[in-house]
């Protein structure tokens, strides 16, 4: 029996953060986004249980683990496992998530081609439809990263902008579907990008006050 489909108002979506300098409603955005990744960060008490196991796993004397920079690079090293480990249970949730829809593709039957790239990506960010800047941004983003994995370097920003307004249209559904899927696979990644340096952000910042 088909699992059935979700509704649209049980589908959670995932935005990238915004930067202090946009509107009021990006702010907002940010500090939500902030504090839902503090809220999934692993307690004191978690991450030194990492450290032990991995400075016992590197034969590092106990009397060695008096010196601050050794224990600092261990608990960095630490959260950096931890939040690898994060991003890997979240993917394949996500993949499992799509895995298990039972996908309608009639609303696809009277789409009007070509697709422009606005219209692209308002298909793909529909929280962002309204919003030209911010899907002018990520698009320029997704050119970005488009460019680097095309030329094994990182692209100028007069790169970006020639690649983001020479952004050819989707003639058909084919095409427009797997467009749709490489967007998707690096979206995903954007995001967690943003949520793992907020979170060591974070980290940073209590570690300083704590020094303080």
């Amino acid at each position: 029996m088909k699992k059935p489909k979700p509704k649209k108002s049980e589908v959670r979506t995932v935005e990238p953060f915004e930067s202090l300098e946009e509107t009021k409603e990006s702010e907002d955005f940010l500090d939500a986004e902030n504090k839902k990744a503090n809220a999934e960060l692993p307690t004191p008490a978690q991450l030194a249980m990492i450290a032990a196991t991995l400075a016992r796993n590197a034969n590092i004397k106990p009397e060695a683990l008096a010196v601050e920079a050794i224990t600092d690079a261990l608990s960095e090293f630490a959260m950096n496992l931890w939040l690898s480990a994060r991003k890997q249970i979240l993917t394949a949730a996500y993949d499992m998530e799509v895995y298990n829809q039972d996908y309608d593709f009639e609303h696809y039957i009277e789409r009007d081609f070509p697709i422009k790239r606005d219209d692209f990506l308002r298909l793909n960010l529909p929280n962002y439809k309204n919003r030209t800047a911010d899907l002018a941004r990520i698009g320029k983003d997704y050119m970005r990263g488009v460019l680097h994995k095309r030329d094994k370097k990182e692209p100028t920003p007069e790169e970006v902008a020639d690649a983001y307004g020479g952004w050819k249209d989707y003639e058909n559904e084919d095409q427009l579907q797997i467009a749709m899927t490489h967007f998707d696979l690096w979206y995903r990644d954007y995001v967690e990008d943003a949520r793992r340096a907020a979170g060591l952000k974070s980290a940073a910042e209590k570690k300083l006050k704590k020094k303080l």
